[in-house]
């Protein structure tokens, strides 16, 4: 693979300067300050044994509105990779702190305000959020490693402004990075004149040493389509599969303790909606409890729940949310619903919202709509529990 990448650039031919071309600086400073950009792209891994493969990138970034000191952009960057058994599909979100990155049946995720190391490291550009697979593809991301090319000692390189490749303008910039007098890595990017967005990138590591790879970017048609919504909340909601069954804890349900209750529209057994907005106060103290009908101690959490409103000297709601559509079963296992009880179905959402991950599960809310606190996990002792965490709430 060495000098493949030269020998690209080579084959272009350069047209007559225009004085509306950009230079290096400006095409940085066009990348960097990109808004919201989509684009579709394939990556193919060449390995010197001869093995290669190819992944589909369909991406998107967006300049948040707040901090940028962790990254230069919000992302979203979904991947499906080809193999013998079938697809291999995968995303890594970015957003506000927030990171989400799913492979295979694993699904992790980084929250700033939880545990900063991973997205600082020895510095930002060290963190996560910066390194996870494919972010060097997004023009954000090239503009901070065309600044390294441009101001870096152990870069050489050349910009050419007005060519052709493809039988198209374009602006292409080789590079080539030396250490200890060895080539440690060579680049080819090819950008469009009008926009300055990256058309194709080649990348060449460790050229003629046992570890070299070669990375050759083909972009498709690129546009300013606004990202999908990053919240944990709406990342569930674009991959409830994925949320349901490969999450890994339930820290985001331990972080609800002392926030407003999300809101939620569920129907009841009798047909009607139990509609809540978020911030709307509750008419007493409320015990939401998520079950499910399969786990075996479902009729002792139901039984519980009961034994703890009864000793409790203040009124207090029930709220069994049910994560089935098996309307027959959630009888069977709560009968006739008492006064200040509501049983509602289809409840995997709202769980989903909360950061629920196990049943049962059963977060206290007070009167003004926040939470009290939380319990997970049936036990014995459950009903004096849940009386102990209802004398708190207000």
């Amino acid at each position: 693979m060495k000098g493949y990448i030269f020998l690209l650039a080579a084959t272009a031919a350069v047209m007559p300067a225009m004085a509306s071309t950009p230079d290096f600086d400006q095409v940085i400073n066009r990348l960097g300050s990109a808004g919201d950009y989509h684009s579709t792209a394939s990556v193919n891994v060449q390995l010197p044994q001869g093995t290669e493969v190819t992944y589909d990138i369909n991406m998107w970034s967006t300049v948040p509105a707040g901090n940028r000191h962790l990254a230069p952009c919000d992302y979203l960057i979904e991947w499906t990779l080809p193999t013998p058994d079938g697809e291999a599909k995968g995303f890594t979100a970015y957003s506000d702190g927030h990171l989400f990155r799913q492979t295979d049946t694993r699904l992790q995720e980084y929250h700033f305000e939880w545990d900063s190391i991973p997205f600082l490291l020895n510095d930002t550009r060290s963190g996560v959020q910066r390194n996870a697979q494919f972010t060097n593809l997004l023009p954000q991301f090239i503009a901070e490693d065309l600044t390294q090319i441009k101001n870096g000692d152990n870069w050489t390189y050349r910009f050419t402004p007005d060519t052709i490749n493809n039988g198209k303008p374009a602006m292409v910039l080789t590079g080539r990075m030396i250490i200890n007098d060895y080539i440690g890595k060579n680049v080819l990017y090819i950008f469009d004149p009008e926009t300055c967005m990256p058309r194709h990138i080649e990348i060449e590591n460790n050229p003629t040493q046992i570890s070299e790879q070669l990375l050759v970017i083909k972009y498709g048609e690129t546009s300013e389509e606004a990202a999908p919504a990053l919240t944990e909340q709406q990342l569930a909601a674009r991959y409830p599969s994925v949320f349901d069954h490969y999450r890994e804890n339930n820290f985001s349900i331990e972080t609800l303790r002392g926030k407003v209750l999300p809101g939620f529209s569920l129907p009841s057994l009798t047909g009607e909606r139990y509609q809540r907005q978020k911030g709307d106060p509750m008419a007493s103290p409320t015990v939401i409890a998520f079950i499910d009908p399969t786990v075996e101690t479902v009729h002792q959490t139901v039984e519980a729940m009961r034994q703890a409103v009864d000793m409790n000297p203040r009124s207090t709601d029930l709220i069994f949310a049910n994560i089935t559509t098996d309307i027959d079963g959630a009888e069977e296992i709560t009968g006739s619903p008492r006064r200040g009880e509501y049983m509602l179905m289809s409840a995997r959402s709202l769980a989903r919202d909360c950061g629920v991950t196990s049943y049962p599960t059963f977060i206290i809310v007070d009167t003004q709509g926040n939470v009290s606190d939380i319990i997970i996990g049936f036990s014995n002792s459950l009903a004096t529990s849940l009386l102990e965490k209802l004398a708190i709430a207000q």
